[in-house]
């Protein structure tokens, strides 16, 4: 399908809806049977963003403290009103990492890694070192 324009139109809270006008879609019924439907493109049809990662280039890479030392694996990205949080697969289980600038120092997706300064505690104290 072809867009035709778009624009995000606010809700209550934090949140927004993304409202997408197609150039195949001659009709309000046509559009109405749409309403609340998924959305999917290739990954390699994607423009970079001018800021930022997208999901799929996060999920994988893995994750390093500011010492080299190995804390696990970006197993999936939860997108929040206010924050992002980075599910890391660890040896012990699951910790969210908060993908916020104090936190996260560096992105290096071309090596498959991310370097973070987690709150204390946040981690096991135990990892390899790289």
């Amino acid at each position: 399908m072809t867009v035709k324009r778009s624009r995000q139109k606010p809700e209550k809270g934090d949140a927004a809806r993304l409202v997408v006008a197609f150039e195949e879609v001659a009709t309000r019924e046509v559009a109405e049977s749409l309403r609340g439907a998924e959305l999917f493109v290739e990954a390699d049809e994607l423009n970079p963003l001018e800021e930022g990662w997208w999901e799929h280039e996060l999920v994988g890479l893995e994750v390093f403290d500011t010492h080299a030392t190995k804390l696990g694996r970006i197993a999936e990205v939860i997108v929040r009103p206010h924050q992002d949080l980075w599910r890391v697969e660890t040896p012990q289980g699951s910790v969210y990492l908060p993908a916020v600038a104090s936190v996260v120092q560096e992105v290096r997706v071309s090596e498959a890694k991310v370097i973070v300064d987690p709150p204390g505690g946040l981690f096991d104290s135990e990892g390899e070192s790289e």
